[in-house]
């Protein structure tokens, strides 16, 4: 998967009956158990927090769905509260920032909605800056290490690293892209084959989980695609699948940090093996098996509950259902999906593919994605 599919975020667009001053939705027997400020208070969770209103204020209200967006995804689309200002101002058109919509409707069919700002979703685009822990060398050699890579100068390569530069750490921070990414991408076989026999490791992933073969494949420059070849070997399994392959699949991009995640592999309670490979991989986030989500409230007046979230059943963390499934396809390779939720009613999405072993790597394709 290329690092412009990966940028691509799972957009889920306003609903059609939104208008510029409210929308409308009449005939429904719905309770109305939210005041006001519990609308205004009742997406507050995941970090975002509340930013404005717009619509029919006059409560009291009832919940029916909610809708999240990349705010600087649409520089065109404008929601307006009135002559109030637009939602779309410069201080939310940022791609670390999302707009998260709850849509109510009150007792005369008019709808409010409520926005909140809230960071991106990690698996769409890197919520924060990485941090630069690289040693000093290194990173005032990564400029001119780069400016090598571009220029196909082998012998000023040779010189960085023997002052210093470290061939498996990034050159470019940003993208997390080593010497060995960038000369497979500028195809050139002969800076890759020297690249390796420095000890450059052909397993070490960018920011969004590319490695070198990735862009040689991506390229479709089979010579280079040999140099990186992997020798055949036994390879570890995990639940009847090589572990190479769920990496692949499923884990190949950094999860949001502190985010909790209820996980089920084909159908069932995901394996202790299968959840401790998850953890090595995350282990600034918090992983639990689907046994152990229910659905949790999310507000309440009165008797009156609104049951919408995902939450643990020991602690009541919020979390997300993480539904993954691994299967083998008509003729070779695997197909594979991932599906997340953040509650039975609230938005989620999804992406599949086709995972196939080539060159001694399995490497995933995405073919499709969905969002709810």
């Amino acid at each position: 998967m290329g690092k412009d599919t990966m940028k691509i975020s799972l957009r889920c667009l306003l609903l059609p009956l939104l208008t510029a001053s409210g929308f409308v939705l009449h005939g429904a027997d719905f309770e109305y158990p939210y005041s006001l400020d519990e609308a205004r208070e009742l997406g507050e969770t995941e970090g975002a927090k509340f930013h404005a209103e717009f619509g029919d204020t006059e409560g009291p209200f009832h919940w029916i769905g909610s809708a999240r967006t990349i705010s600087s995804s649409y520089p065109d689309f404008r929601v307006r509260m009135g002559e109030g200002p637009s939602l779309f101002d410069s201080d939310v058109r940022d791609p670390a920032v999302s707009l998260k919509v709850y849509y109510f409707v009150n007792k005369k069919g008019n709808g409010l909605g409520v926005v909140y700002r809230a960071p991106t979703r990690g698996e769409h685009l890197p919520e924060d800056e990485p941090v630069d822990d690289r040693p000093t060398a290194h990173r005032a050699l990564s400029e001119a290490a780069e400016y090598a890579l571009i220029s196909e100068n082998k012998d000023l390569l040779a010189n960085l690293i023997d002052s210093g530069l470290d061939v498996n750490l990034p050159v470019d921070l940003e993208g997390g892209t080593t010497a060995l990414h960038l000369a497979s991408l500028f195809e050139n076989e002969n800076i890759v084959s020297f690249l390796l026999s420095q000890g450059a490791d052909p397993g070490v992933r960018d920011r969004f989980g590319d490695r070198a073969i990735d862009d040689a494949v991506g390229k479709n420059h089979t010579a280079i695609c040999e140099l990186l070849r992997l020798p055949e070997g036994t390879e570890e399994m995990i639940d009847g699948f090589p572990a190479k392959l769920v990496e692949e699949a499923f884990l190949k991009r950094e999860a949001p940090n502190g985010a909790a995640f209820f996980v089920s592999f084909n159908g069932n309670r995901a394996s202790d093996d299968l959840l401790k490979l998850f953890r090595s991989h995350w282990p600034n986030s918090k992983i639990y098996p689907a046994s152990e989500m229910v659905e949790g409230v999310s507000g309440r007046v009165g008797e009156s509950r609104s049951t919408s979230v995902y939450r643990h059943s020991g602690n009541a963390e919020h979390g997300y259902a993480l539904q993954l499934s691994l299967n083998e396809a008509e003729g070779d390779g695997f197909v594979w999906s991932v599906r997340t939720a953040s509650g039975p009613s609230l938005s989620g999405g999804g992406v599949k593919g086709i995972a196939r072993k080539d060159y001694g790597y399995w490497i995933a394709e995405q073919t499709s994605s969905w969002d709810e």
